[in-house]
């Protein structure tokens, strides 16, 4: 029991780690409709839920933590540890009256873990960002007399 509440800990750890430089990285979007409202909407599901077109409620699979089915975990296996992570990179291309801008943006899409406490009890915990946004306002001006 020992063993295996310190590979939790380092799991939690990694998982924290991970997201934490993955976020810290750089500006996660690119469009000029992000500043309006909540930006670009996340998908909110986890890749075996996209990969069935999104039918991630009937999805139960014991190798698959799926937040959008709590029930589903029943399938998952006493001695079975999942930790699902997903991160994306799309490229954008904005030009307007003659200016051109392009990036390369990547993303953390979501981390969920999933772990046994007991033979009858599991805890699984995540996070899934809701929108990602990427505006930044200000203006820089050098004041009069200043160097």
């Amino acid at each position: 029991m020992k063993k295996l509440l310190i590979q939790l800990v380092h799991g939690g750890l990694l998982t924290l780690a991970v997201s934490t430089s993955v976020l810290a990285q750089s500006n996660n979007e690119r469009s000029p409709y992000s500043r309006y409202g909540y930006g670009r909407l996340g998908a909110r599901q986890t890749a075996a839920a996209r990969a069935m077109g999104g039918l991630g409620i009937s999805l139960r699979d014991g190798l698959v933590a799926n937040p959008a089915n709590p029930a589903s975990y029943t399938a998952v296996d006493s001695m079975t540890f999942i930790m699902d992570l997903a991160v994306s990179l799309r490229g954008a291309y904005l030009k307007e009256n003659g200016k051109t801008d392009s990036r390369v943006l990547g993303n953390l899409d979501y981390a969920t873990i999933l772990f046994p406490v007991s033979r009858h009890l599991a805890v699984s915990a995540g996070i899934m960002p809701f929108s990602t946004v990427g505006y930044q306002f200000g203006n820089t001006q050098q004041l009069e007399g200043t160097e």
